[in-house]
């Protein structure tokens, strides 16, 4: 398992196009398990609303876990996305 700490970078926080987006690229690692973890909750990556449920605004801090056999591909490209600044469509 890795774990990787992560601080929202867009200024709208996670809104339902990022969610999407990244629950899109965790369903590229079917072999792999995430949690993000954040203090008002829990995130299994399993579904958009899921992610969207912890209302993750900018500036806010989580803790990302991957587990797997590609677990640190997928925890860098993943990590990377939730940090991504989007604003700028």
């Amino acid at each position: 398992m890795i774990v990787i700490s992560i601080q929202i970078q867009n200024k709208t926080g996670i809104r339902c196009h990022h969610a999407c987006m990244i629950i899109g690229e965790v369903e590229a690692f079917p072999g792999n398990r995430f949690l993000l973890e954040f203090p008002q909750g829990t995130s299994s990556l399993n579904s958009i609303l899921d992610l969207l449920g912890l209302g993750l605004k900018f500036k806010d801090e989580a803790i990302l876990k991957v587990s797997g056999p590609d677990e640190r591909r997928a925890g860098k490209i993943i990590a990377k996305m939730l940090q991504d600044q989007y604003d700028c469509y």
